[in-house]
Protein backbone atom coordinates (compact mmCIF):
# COMPACT_ATOMS: atom_id res chain seq x y z
CA UNK A 1 0.00 0.00 0.00
CA UNK A 2 1.42 3.41 -0.92
CA UNK A 3 1.82 6.13 1.69
CA UNK A 4 -0.85 8.18 -0.10
CA UNK A 5 -3.30 5.28 0.03
CA UNK A 6 -2.41 4.55 3.65
CA UNK A 7 -3.23 8.12 4.64
CA UNK A 8 -6.59 7.93 2.85
CA UNK A 9 -7.77 4.71 4.38
CA UNK A 10 -7.23 5.49 8.06
CA UNK A 11 -9.82 6.67 10.57
CA UNK A 12 -13.48 5.95 11.25
CA UNK A 13 -15.08 9.36 10.69
CA UNK A 14 -14.65 9.71 6.94
CA UNK A 15 -17.71 10.90 4.99
CA UNK A 16 -17.76 10.62 1.23
CA UNK A 17 -18.63 13.76 -0.68
CA UNK A 18 -18.18 11.70 -3.84
CA UNK A 19 -19.89 8.38 -3.08
CA UNK A 20 -17.47 5.45 -3.16
CA UNK A 21 -19.83 3.48 -5.41
CA UNK A 22 -19.89 6.36 -7.92
CA UNK A 23 -16.09 6.38 -7.99
CA UNK A 24 -16.11 2.60 -8.42
CA UNK A 25 -17.85 2.88 -11.78
CA UNK A 26 -14.73 4.60 -13.15
CA UNK A 27 -12.48 1.60 -12.52
CA UNK A 28 -11.13 -0.30 -15.50
CA UNK A 29 -13.04 -3.33 -14.24
CA UNK A 30 -15.86 -2.15 -11.92
CA UNK A 31 -16.98 -4.74 -9.37
CA UNK A 32 -20.69 -4.19 -9.90
CA UNK A 33 -21.71 -6.28 -6.89
CA UNK A 34 -19.41 -4.27 -4.59
CA UNK A 35 -18.53 -1.03 -6.35
CA UNK A 36 -16.76 0.35 -3.29
CA UNK A 37 -14.16 -2.41 -3.72
CA UNK A 38 -13.37 -1.54 -7.34
CA UNK A 39 -9.74 -0.63 -7.97
CA UNK A 40 -9.40 2.85 -9.46
CA UNK A 41 -6.51 5.06 -10.48
CA UNK A 42 -6.18 8.16 -8.29
CA UNK A 43 -4.10 11.28 -8.80
CA UNK A 44 -3.63 13.46 -5.73
CA UNK A 45 -2.85 17.02 -6.81
CA UNK A 46 -1.08 18.31 -3.70
CA UNK A 47 1.76 15.80 -3.47
CA UNK A 48 1.44 15.13 -7.24
CA UNK A 49 1.22 11.35 -6.88
CA UNK A 50 -0.72 8.74 -8.81
CA UNK A 51 -1.62 5.35 -7.36
CA UNK A 52 -4.18 2.54 -7.49
CA UNK A 53 -6.55 1.84 -4.61
CA UNK A 54 -10.09 0.77 -3.74
CA UNK A 55 -12.79 3.35 -4.37
CA UNK A 56 -13.77 3.32 -0.69
CA UNK A 57 -10.37 4.71 0.27
CA UNK A 58 -10.74 8.08 -1.50
CA UNK A 59 -13.25 10.82 -2.20
CA UNK A 60 -14.02 11.78 1.39
CA UNK A 61 -13.36 14.48 3.97
CA UNK A 62 -13.40 14.58 7.74
CA UNK A 63 -15.00 18.01 8.13
CA UNK A 64 -18.15 17.53 6.05
CA UNK A 65 -21.79 17.94 7.09
CA UNK A 66 -21.08 19.67 10.40
CA UNK A 67 -24.31 21.67 10.59
CA UNK A 68 -27.74 20.15 11.10
CA UNK A 69 -30.73 22.41 10.51
CA UNK A 70 -33.08 19.65 11.62
CA UNK A 71 -32.17 18.16 14.98
CA UNK A 72 -31.29 14.49 14.74
CA UNK A 73 -30.89 14.52 10.94
CA UNK A 74 -27.88 12.48 9.85
CA UNK A 75 -26.72 14.44 6.79
CA UNK A 76 -24.45 11.66 5.55
CA UNK A 77 -27.34 9.19 5.63
CA UNK A 78 -29.64 11.77 4.04
CA UNK A 79 -27.32 12.09 1.04
CA UNK A 80 -26.81 8.33 0.80
CA UNK A 81 -30.51 7.94 -0.02
CA UNK A 82 -30.00 9.94 -3.22
CA UNK A 83 -26.97 7.86 -4.14
CA UNK A 84 -28.87 4.59 -3.84
CA UNK A 85 -31.60 5.96 -6.14
CA UNK A 86 -29.28 6.59 -9.05
CA UNK A 87 -27.51 3.37 -10.08
CA UNK A 88 -30.26 1.54 -11.98
CA UNK A 89 -31.74 4.77 -13.44
CA UNK A 90 -28.39 5.71 -15.00
CA UNK A 91 -28.30 2.27 -16.60
CA UNK A 92 -31.88 2.74 -17.86
CA UNK A 93 -30.99 6.09 -19.42
CA UNK A 94 -27.85 4.66 -21.01
CA UNK A 95 -29.96 1.92 -22.62
CA UNK A 96 -32.61 4.35 -23.92
CA UNK A 97 -32.88 5.93 -27.37
CA UNK A 98 -32.25 9.65 -27.51
CA UNK A 99 -35.36 11.62 -26.59
CA UNK A 100 -37.18 8.65 -25.10
CA UNK A 101 -35.81 8.55 -21.58
CA UNK A 102 -37.95 7.08 -18.79
CA UNK A 103 -39.03 10.11 -16.78
CA UNK A 104 -38.77 8.36 -13.41
CA UNK A 105 -35.14 7.46 -14.18
CA UNK A 106 -34.41 11.07 -15.11
CA UNK A 107 -35.93 12.27 -11.83
CA UNK A 108 -33.70 9.90 -9.83
CA UNK A 109 -30.58 11.00 -11.69
CA UNK A 110 -31.50 14.66 -11.20
CA UNK A 111 -31.89 14.01 -7.46
CA UNK A 112 -28.44 12.38 -7.34
CA UNK A 113 -26.85 15.29 -9.25
CA UNK A 114 -28.55 17.70 -6.84
CA UNK A 115 -26.94 15.89 -3.92
CA UNK A 116 -23.54 16.22 -5.57
CA UNK A 117 -23.93 19.98 -5.87
CA UNK A 118 -25.17 20.27 -2.29
CA UNK A 119 -22.57 18.05 -0.66
CA UNK A 120 -19.57 19.43 -2.57
CA UNK A 121 -16.60 20.24 -0.30
CA UNK A 122 -16.62 23.97 -1.07
CA UNK A 123 -19.52 24.92 1.20
CA UNK A 124 -18.00 23.86 4.51
CA UNK A 125 -14.72 25.50 3.55
CA UNK A 126 -16.40 28.79 2.63
CA UNK A 127 -18.24 28.81 5.95
CA UNK A 128 -14.96 28.23 7.77
CA UNK A 129 -13.65 31.35 6.04
CA UNK A 130 -16.81 33.29 6.94
CA UNK A 131 -16.44 32.35 10.61
CA UNK A 132 -12.81 33.45 10.59
CA UNK A 133 -13.61 36.78 8.89
CA UNK A 134 -16.61 37.69 11.05
CA UNK A 135 -15.62 36.20 14.38
CA UNK A 136 -18.92 34.26 14.55
CA UNK A 137 -18.33 30.89 16.23
CA UNK A 138 -18.26 28.18 13.57
CA UNK A 139 -20.79 26.04 15.45
CA UNK A 140 -23.35 28.85 15.10
CA UNK A 141 -23.18 28.84 11.28
CA UNK A 142 -25.54 26.15 10.03
CA UNK A 143 -25.43 24.89 6.46
CA UNK A 144 -29.01 23.65 6.38
CA UNK A 145 -28.29 20.84 3.91
CA UNK A 146 -31.89 19.67 3.54
CA UNK A 147 -33.25 23.10 2.55
CA UNK A 148 -30.19 23.79 0.42
CA UNK A 149 -30.84 20.53 -1.43
CA UNK A 150 -34.43 21.52 -2.21
CA UNK A 151 -33.40 24.89 -3.66
CA UNK A 152 -30.54 23.45 -5.70
CA UNK A 153 -32.92 20.76 -7.00
CA UNK A 154 -35.24 23.31 -8.55
CA UNK A 155 -32.35 24.72 -10.61
CA UNK A 156 -31.20 21.23 -11.63
CA UNK A 157 -34.67 20.11 -12.74
CA UNK A 158 -35.29 23.36 -14.65
CA UNK A 159 -31.89 23.35 -16.38
CA UNK A 160 -31.15 22.48 -19.98
CA UNK A 161 -29.93 18.87 -20.20
CA UNK A 162 -28.02 16.77 -22.72
CA UNK A 163 -26.44 13.36 -22.10
CA UNK A 164 -23.12 12.61 -23.79
CA UNK A 165 -21.78 9.17 -24.73
CA UNK A 166 -18.21 8.30 -25.65
CA UNK A 167 -17.33 5.44 -27.99
CA UNK A 168 -13.57 5.23 -27.58
CA UNK A 169 -12.21 7.21 -24.60
CA UNK A 170 -13.21 6.92 -20.95
CA UNK A 171 -14.45 9.92 -19.02
CA UNK A 172 -12.67 10.67 -15.75
CA UNK A 173 -14.12 11.94 -12.46
CA UNK A 174 -12.94 14.57 -9.99
CA UNK A 175 -13.56 14.97 -6.27
CA UNK A 176 -16.26 17.60 -6.80
CA UNK A 177 -18.01 15.10 -9.14
CA UNK A 178 -18.75 18.16 -11.31
CA UNK A 179 -16.83 20.48 -13.62
CA UNK A 180 -17.85 24.06 -14.42
CA UNK A 181 -17.20 25.31 -17.95
CA UNK A 182 -18.55 27.34 -20.84
CA UNK A 183 -20.44 25.66 -23.69
CA UNK A 184 -19.85 27.57 -26.90
CA UNK A 185 -22.72 25.91 -28.78
CA UNK A 186 -25.17 26.89 -26.02
CA UNK A 187 -23.48 30.28 -25.47
CA UNK A 188 -23.60 29.95 -21.68
CA UNK A 189 -21.73 28.62 -18.70
CA UNK A 190 -22.83 25.31 -17.25
CA UNK A 191 -21.70 22.04 -15.74
CA UNK A 192 -20.40 18.65 -16.80
CA UNK A 193 -21.21 15.63 -14.60
CA UNK A 194 -19.56 12.29 -15.50
CA UNK A 195 -21.85 9.41 -14.51
CA UNK A 196 -20.03 6.43 -16.00
CA UNK A 197 -16.81 5.88 -17.94
CA UNK A 198 -18.75 6.29 -21.20
CA UNK A 199 -21.75 8.40 -20.11
CA UNK A 200 -22.21 11.83 -18.59
CA UNK A 201 -24.55 14.80 -18.72
CA UNK A 202 -24.16 18.52 -19.26
CA UNK A 203 -26.45 21.12 -17.69
CA UNK A 204 -26.83 24.83 -18.35
CA UNK A 205 -29.12 27.69 -17.45
CA UNK A 206 -32.85 27.45 -17.06
CA UNK A 207 -35.71 27.52 -16.90
CA UNK A 208 -35.63 25.27 -19.97
CA UNK A 209 -38.95 23.48 -20.61
CA UNK A 210 -38.74 19.75 -21.28
CA UNK A 211 -41.48 17.69 -22.91
CA UNK A 212 -43.08 14.86 -20.95
CA UNK A 213 -45.20 12.40 -22.89
CA UNK A 214 -46.84 9.03 -22.42
CA UNK A 215 -45.30 5.92 -23.97
CA UNK A 216 -45.84 2.24 -23.20
CA UNK A 217 -48.03 3.20 -20.27
CA UNK A 218 -45.43 5.39 -18.53
CA UNK A 219 -44.03 8.89 -18.70
CA UNK A 220 -41.08 9.60 -21.00
CA UNK A 221 -39.03 12.78 -21.16
CA UNK A 222 -37.54 14.33 -24.27
CA UNK A 223 -33.82 14.83 -23.53
CA UNK A 224 -31.15 14.15 -26.17
CA UNK A 225 -28.37 11.61 -25.81
CA UNK A 226 -25.48 12.46 -28.14
CA UNK A 227 -22.38 10.43 -28.99
CA UNK A 228 -19.52 12.92 -29.07
CA UNK A 229 -16.18 12.94 -30.86
CA UNK A 230 -12.98 11.86 -29.15
CA UNK A 231 -11.67 15.45 -29.13
CA UNK A 232 -14.75 16.55 -27.18
CA UNK A 233 -14.20 13.76 -24.66
CA UNK A 234 -10.59 14.81 -24.20
CA UNK A 235 -11.67 18.43 -23.70
CA UNK A 236 -14.24 17.46 -21.07
CA UNK A 237 -11.61 15.38 -19.28
CA UNK A 238 -9.27 18.39 -19.21
CA UNK A 239 -12.00 20.54 -17.61
CA UNK A 240 -12.78 17.74 -15.17
CA UNK A 241 -9.14 17.63 -14.14
CA UNK A 242 -8.99 21.39 -13.71
CA UNK A 243 -12.17 21.28 -11.61
CA UNK A 244 -10.70 19.02 -8.93
CA UNK A 245 -10.05 20.17 -5.37
CA UNK A 246 -7.55 17.48 -4.38
CA UNK A 247 -8.13 14.27 -6.38
CA UNK A 248 -8.98 12.87 -9.82
CA UNK A 249 -10.15 9.30 -10.56
CA UNK A 250 -10.02 7.13 -13.65
CA UNK A 251 -9.48 3.64 -15.02
CA UNK A 252 -5.69 3.76 -15.32
CA UNK A 253 -2.66 5.72 -14.20
CA UNK A 254 -1.64 6.03 -17.86
CA UNK A 255 -4.84 7.86 -18.77
CA UNK A 256 -4.62 10.18 -15.76
CA UNK A 257 -1.04 10.97 -16.71
CA UNK A 258 -2.10 11.89 -20.24
CA UNK A 259 -4.96 14.10 -19.03
CA UNK A 260 -2.62 15.81 -16.57
CA UNK A 261 -0.27 16.62 -19.43
CA UNK A 262 -3.12 17.99 -21.57
CA UNK A 263 -4.65 20.04 -18.73
CA UNK A 264 -1.41 21.63 -17.48
CA UNK A 265 -1.45 24.66 -19.85
CA UNK A 266 -5.02 25.65 -18.92
CA UNK A 267 -5.34 24.82 -15.23
CA UNK A 268 -4.44 28.26 -13.84
CA UNK A 269 -6.81 30.02 -16.24
CA UNK A 270 -9.90 28.01 -15.27
CA UNK A 271 -9.59 27.72 -11.49
CA UNK A 272 -12.02 30.60 -10.85
CA UNK A 273 -14.63 28.91 -13.04
CA UNK A 274 -13.95 25.56 -11.38
CA UNK A 275 -15.02 26.88 -8.00
CA UNK A 276 -18.54 27.85 -9.15
CA UNK A 277 -20.06 24.62 -7.84
CA UNK A 278 -21.65 25.76 -4.60
CA UNK A 279 -25.40 26.21 -5.00
CA UNK A 280 -25.28 25.37 -8.73
CA UNK A 281 -25.08 29.13 -9.34
CA UNK A 282 -24.23 28.81 -13.04
CA UNK A 283 -27.69 27.33 -13.67
CA UNK A 284 -29.00 30.91 -13.27
CA UNK A 285 -32.47 30.16 -11.88
CA UNK A 286 -33.28 33.13 -9.60
CA UNK A 287 -33.65 32.62 -5.88
CA UNK A 288 -37.32 33.61 -5.99
CA UNK A 289 -38.10 30.80 -8.42
CA UNK A 290 -35.97 28.35 -6.46
CA UNK A 291 -38.04 29.14 -3.37
CA UNK A 292 -41.27 28.76 -5.34
CA UNK A 293 -40.08 25.32 -6.48
CA UNK A 294 -38.75 24.14 -3.12
CA UNK A 295 -40.97 21.07 -3.04
CA UNK A 296 -40.42 20.11 -6.68
CA UNK A 297 -37.79 17.51 -5.80
CA UNK A 298 -40.00 15.56 -3.42
CA UNK A 299 -43.12 15.88 -5.54
CA UNK A 300 -41.30 14.37 -8.51
CA UNK A 301 -39.62 11.67 -6.43
CA UNK A 302 -43.13 10.72 -5.30
CA UNK A 303 -43.97 9.88 -8.91
CA UNK A 304 -45.43 11.82 -11.82
CA UNK A 305 -49.17 11.41 -11.52
CA UNK A 306 -51.05 9.61 -14.26
CA UNK A 307 -53.32 11.97 -16.19
CA UNK A 308 -56.94 12.32 -15.06
CA UNK A 309 -58.00 12.88 -18.66
CA UNK A 310 -56.77 11.85 -22.07
CA UNK A 311 -53.87 14.26 -21.66
CA UNK A 312 -50.69 12.47 -22.73
CA UNK A 313 -48.19 15.34 -22.93
CA UNK A 314 -47.02 18.16 -20.68
CA UNK A 315 -43.86 20.17 -19.94
CA UNK A 316 -41.71 20.43 -16.88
Amino acid sequence: MSSAEDKSAGGQDKRHHVPAASIGYFAEHPVLERLRKSIVAVHRLGPDVTFMTKAENVGFGRDLYRGEMIEGLDNDRYFASFERLAHAPVDAIDASPSGELPADAWVAVAAYITSQFTRAPDLERSLDELAEETGIPRERIDVGYAMNTQRVASAVFRARWEFFRSDNIDFILNDRAIAALRYGDWDMFGYWIPLRKRLGVRLAGGPYPKRLYRGDGSWKIDIPITTIEDLQVENLNRWTWCGAVDEVYGPSTAQLGEVKHQAAPMINDVQDTARHIEGAGLLTLPQSQRRDDEWLLFSLLGGIADPDTEEDERTI
